[in-house]
């Protein structure tokens, strides 16, 4: 291996970090790859449970919200639904979960089959077995738009395992003017900074080696597959048919990733002990523009054993800035390789390096070294880029990937991570939770349930919004995927949905929404008094602050409740008239609302009406006079005396 040889411009010349070739396997034919993060659930589709005459529910909210039915599942208990272009999933959920006769309302989730790609070569490409990228490719295969710069010796053009994966210029025409202002003519497919033209074509073989393993197509029934079954890779050449190159070079290739937007720089070259200024300024404006830097350890000396970075610096992956991970190379054993370098500060993780397959110009071969298990995590760096580079940046991708990598007793105490590079649980590391359910609802609470997907969580943030209004945080929950909402409002309308966080990495996509209705806190402290014979003064307390009313019911002795009152809202008192005397009634009072339905009912209460005897018809007596009646009652004895006492006076009125 070359190691710090000086240019004739006495820069510090830049290595391959590669051991050796194994025997070429042939290419094969195949249809075309494809690959990319899906969404979970099918855009623009529900599915609702009805809880009630389905037909009739069905016929209303199809109406009210534009909505077509795509199939009625299970004797027409459920029903897909297509949803008008201007709702969303979100939405639909949201509001067709509130509605009468609906049990629930759910997105159309998608189930995927747990491909192994077709690739005849895959089955020994042990590197992809043993970092968990078969599970990871369950959620993520790659994504075209994604930018890999491969800063190397070139690579082949015509492979036919990486044609399809290989960057083209967008604002760049094939006519021999600089269209895109950079001061390259029609660079096209990336630059050759060795030549300086536009023919980055690898003469080596090293840059097509790692180009394969960051990006062969995938899943093609071609040779073998890539980290990521799609990708675009850019090709940098800065080293020559022997391997080395210069830093001034370098710089310029850097800083061509920095104007094109590059994602992950894979830096698969390097030297011991000649620390540059100028190399690390440029990295550092790589940086500056949020791109990821992955660089090999390096293979160790002319004796090819590994050295210890951490006293003898190797560059540019000693540099410690914070978009650099530094990588070593480890066995299929999971042993460190005899010439990998280390360092307990220097080296942050380990991955395959050691008899790896990939693509070589115009066949396949095995090589070895650092190189290889740099283009491991270049890989796996892009495919996390493509799942979420929308909710993260560099600083965030690189956590992902040094939280998620597999214990390793061999690189313990040797790197800064101790571990193996963990493609499945990196991926996963901030998956959308799923699942999100209503577990139970009162007057001010409700609780909630979800599955929880991610493997680098630190917790969960739940998310609530009251109708129509915002999302506000309503609380955190960390190690666990259950949440109780307290207090609340009575009888009022709530949507919520979960992400999974990290401080480092950021937020996970939310879950789906799921709506509850809180139910009407019941009346409290009712009385009751007997205000007469035929008559019960009823009164409550009012704890409601959504009833549309209150719904009075009364039972008599023995007998069942019967409703004998609907009133309006805000109310607390009632009377109750055209009663028995001296009976004893009993009376219960709940609130209700068109949208939260029924409350609880309040206290109940009992009450005697008084004795006595209602006034009631005249008696029969003939001809007109007067009928007293009374047996010896006491207003009979008062009319006799009064009658007495008129006869005496006008007795004396005579006399007179």
């Amino acid at each position: 291996m070359k190691r710090d040889i000086l240019s004739s411009g006495l820069l510090t010349a830049l290595t391959l970090l590669f051991l050796f070739f194994t025997s070429p396997a042939l290419a094969q034919e195949g249809k075309s790859g494809w690959g990319r993060f899906y969404h979970p659930y099918v855009p623009g589709e529900v599915i609702v449970k009805f809880s009630d005459n389905n037909s009739t529910t069905l016929r209303t909210i199809t109406g009210i919200y534009g909505l077509a039915v795509r199939h009625s599942l299970l004797k027409g208990n459920f029903a897909v639904l297509k949803l008008p272009d201007y709702m969303s999933v979100e939405d639909a959920v949201s509001s067709i979960s509130s509605e009468r006769g609906v049990e629930y309302v759910e997105p159309n989730y998608i189930r995927r089959a747990m491909v192994v790609p077709d690739d005849p070569l895959y089955p020994s490409q042990w590197g992809l077995q043993e970092t968990g990228m078969a599970d990871a490719w369950d959620h993520a295969r790659g994504e075209g738009t994604i930018l890999v710069a491969v800063i190397d010796t070139g690579i082949d053009l015509n492979h036919p395992d990486l044609q399809a994966n290989l960057w083209r210029n967008p604002v760049e025409s094939p006519d021999g003017i600089d269209n895109d202002h950079n001061g390259l003519v029609d660079d096209i497919r990336g630059w050759d900074f060795i030549n300086g033209d536009n023919d980055p074509s690898d003469d080596n073989g090293h840059g097509t080696h790692v180009s394969g393993i960051i990006g062969a197509v995938g899943n093609n029934g071609r040779g073998v597959t890539g980290v990521n079954w799609q990708v675009s890779l850019v090709p940098l050449k800065i080293l020559d048919a022997d391997g080395a190159g210069s830093v001034s070079d370098e710089i310029l290739a850097i800083s061509y990733a920095i104007e094109k937007g590059v994602d992950v720089i894979n830096a698969s070259f390097g030297g011991s002990n000649f620390f540059s200024n100028a190399e690390r300024d440029a990295i550092q404006a790589a940086l500056n523009a949020g791109i990821l830097f992955v660089a090999a350890a390096g293979n160790g000396g002319i004796d090819f054993i590994g050295d210890d970075n951490d006293s003898s610096p190797f560059y540019p992956s000693g540099y410690g800035l914070d978009n650099i991970i530094s990588v070593t190379a480890v066995t299929r054993t999971g042993a460190i390789a005899t010439y990998a370098n280390f360092g307990t500060t220097s080296v942050d993780l380990g991955a395959p390096g050691d008899g790896i397959l990939s693509t070589l110009p115009s066949t396949y071969g095995s090589l070895s070294g650092t190189s290889m298990a740099t283009a491991f995590v270049s890989g796996l760096a892009g495919l996390l880029q493509s799942v979420y580079g929308n909710n993260t940046g560099f600083r965030g991708i690189r956590q992902m990937i040094l939280e998620s990598v597999t214990p390793a007793g061999a690189l313990q105490g040797i790197t800064v991570t101790g571990g193996i590079l963990n493609g499945a649980r990196a991926v996963s590391a901030l998956l959308p939770p799923d699942g999100l359910a209503v577990r139970g609802v009162t007057d001010h609470t409700v609780r909630l349930e979800w599955n929880d997907n991610s493997t680098l969580e630190e917790g969960f943030r739940i998310m609530r919004k009251e109708g129509t209004g915002k999302y506000i945080e309503a609380g955190t929950v960390a190690a666990m995927n259950t949440f109780e909402d307290t207090g609340l409002f009575d009888g009022t309308d709530y949507t919520y949905r979960v992400v999974a966080y990290n401080s480092w990495i950021g937020e996970s996509d939310p879950s789906g929404e799921v709506s509850a209705v809180t139910l009407l806190s019941p009346p409290s402290g009712l009385t009751a008094e007997a205000v007469s014979t035929d008559s019960v003064k009823l009164r409550w307390l009012d704890n409601s602050g959504a009833e549309d009313g209150y719904l009075i019911e009364r039972s008599e002795e023995e007998g069942g409740f019967v409703e004998i009152a609907r009133l309006g809202s805000n109310v607390t008192e009632f009377t109750d008239q055209g009663l028995r005397s001296s009976t004893t009634y009993h009376y219960r009072v709940r609130a209700f609302g068109l949208k939260a339905g029924e409350s609880s009912w309040s206290n109940e209460v009992s009450v005697k009406t008084t004795s006595g005897t209602a006034p009631g018809p005249s008696g029969g007596g003939g001809g007109g006079g007067c009928a007293v009646t009374g047996g010896g009652s006491e207003d009979g004895g008062l009319l006799i005396s009064l009658i007495s006492f008129l006869a005496l006076l006008r007795s004396r009125n005579r006399r007179s």
